[in-house]
């Protein structure tokens, strides 16, 4: 009977690392729990929201810090100007017509506040150790959170700037001596709303009210007079039969070239 015997070699370090490694991880698991608990009613240092530094804060002055800088945003609102004209927008606005307010910014103080103050706390062990070292060394910014009604806040932007706007005009078919002719297409100017918004956005994640400017840019119109030129016979077909008369009892009446 042949027996085998497997010899396996160990380095001698190996050993020695592993007691190291463990060790190690020990101190740093109880480092951490001493951490922890330092601060468990605290916000880990390095933690920001927005520009505000809320490290060693507990909930209710993390609470107070963000709610005074929300405050002072909804007191202050943002700025937007074109030339010298400029209109202020609020949080919360009224409306003239009814005195109605309605909301434009929402800002959710409670979810900004409770994000910033649990991070490194709610995860396993490995991730809440790594969250408390990257705060430590590195710092962790969070954003103010917020929702934005653009409609309505379009909406109020073309209502104050769109007499500073010429919206470009379509060619079209017109009747010129009984004739048909295409009246040219004319380009405008308007106002990009969109490019605005786009920086109030990345301004709201840190509650900057800075004043947003706007900018002109050419508007090109959707018909021009190449595209209308191929519908004159159609148009001429239609005038032909000009006059059309509508009757309804003894109502008549009578649809001239000039009406199509």
């Amino acid at each position: 009977m042949i027996s085998l015997r497997i010899k396996i070699s160990i380095p001698e370090w190996l050993p020695k690392v592993a007691i190291i490694f463990f060790i190690n991880a020990a101190l740093l698991v109880t480092a951490y729990s001493v951490f922890a608990y330092a601060y468990k009613d605290r916000v880990y240092p390095g933690v920001y929201v927005g520009q505000i530094d809320l490290g060693g804060k507990y909930y209710d002055e993390a609470d107070v810090l963000i709610r005074e800088k929300i405050d002072r945003f909804g007191q202050e609102g943002v700025k937007f100007a074109f030339n010298n004209e400029e209109l202020l927008i609020t949080p919360v606005m009224s409306s003239a017509q009814n005195d109605l307010a309605y909301e434009i910014i929402k800002i959710d103080a409670e979810n900004t506040i409770n994000t910033a103050f649990n991070y490194g706390k709610t995860g396993n062990i490995l991730n809440n150790i790594k969250n408390a070292m990257i705060a430590l060394v590195f710092g962790k910014k969070f954003q103010f959170l917020t929702n934005l009604n653009e409609p309505e806040l379009t909406k109020n932007l073309e209502k104050w700037f769109a007499r500073f706007e010429t919206p470009a005009e379509n060619a079209k078919l017109i009747l010129d001596n009984d004739k048909i002719a295409v009246k040219k297409e004319i380009s405008g100017k308007t106002i990009n709303y969109e490019k605005s918004i786009k920086l109030l956005k990345i301004n709201l994640k840190q509650l900057d009210n800075s004043m947003i400017k706007l900018y002109m840019e050419d508007s090109n119109p959707k018909v021009y007079a190449a595209n209308c030129k191929n519908l004159i016979p159609q148009a001429e077909e239609i005038l032909n039969v000009a006059p059309i008369y509508l009757i309804n009892g003894k109502n008549k009446w009578e649809i001239k070239k000039t009406n199509l």
